[in-house]
């Protein structure tokens, strides 16, 4: 069976209605176009800029990556890595006695290497790793208690040991435990691995 179809027949268009047949094709065409363009351009910027969050399903911003961390990285390197300064050792440790009335008072940098210390009046002072010291030094080698500067007011001052686990000596010559040494102007002093000098105040 054969349709034969006579499109002058079957279609009679006028000018009038075939223009406004035009146009509103062409307007949904226009209008067609346009949303596709509009979807496609969101598509590609959610595609760079955002990536799904996987725990709370909302989008979030792509952590960069490339040659963008790579600049980063390098910006906050630095060549070299920062080291604080040590501060420099005091270069000889002392105590320096003086004498007041019927007492005396010490000024060393046993406690701390660059700040001078300054003991109560009194007229026996202990030397050791202990807080309860008078005099506190922060070396492993001495002992807890260690030894006690002293002051007679007939004798004047002294060295005693108070049974330290290293020893005190006095000028290279180790102390009897117990056992009270005269101390004069420039005497060496050394408990254990740390030594000082002694003074005497004018």
């Amino acid at each position: 069976m054969t349709l034969n179809r006579n499109l002058s027949s079957t279609h009679n268009y006028s000018a009038s209605s075939l223009t406004i047949t035009n146009r509103e094709d062409a307007y949904d065409d226009y209008k067609t176009n346009k949303k596709n363009d509009v979807l496609e351009m969101f598509a590609a910027t959610r595609s760079l800029t955002m990536e799904p969050d996987n725990n709370q399903g909302n989008s979030r911003p792509a952590p960069i990556s490339g040659p963008e961390v790579g600049d980063l990285t390098e910006r906050n390197q630095l060549d070299e890595p920062i080291i604080p300064l040590d501060v420099p050792p005091a270069l000889s440790y002392y105590i320096q006695a003086a004498q007041h009335n019927h007492r005396a008072f010490l000024t060393t940098n046993l406690c701390h290497a660059n700040t001078p210390f300054v003991t109560a009046l009194s007229s026996t002072w202990l030397i050791g790793r202990s807080r309860n010291c008078a005099i506190v030094v922060h070396d492993r080698s001495v002992s807890r208690c260690h030894a006690v500067v002293g002051y007679d007011v007939q004798q004047g001052f002294y060295l005693m040991d108070v049974g330290s686990s290293n020893g005190t000596y006095l000028n290279r010559k180790r102390l009897s435990v117990l056992k009270r040494y005269a101390l004069a102007d420039g005497d060496v002093v050394t408990l254990c691995n740390l030594s000082f000098e002694f003074f005497v105040a004018a």
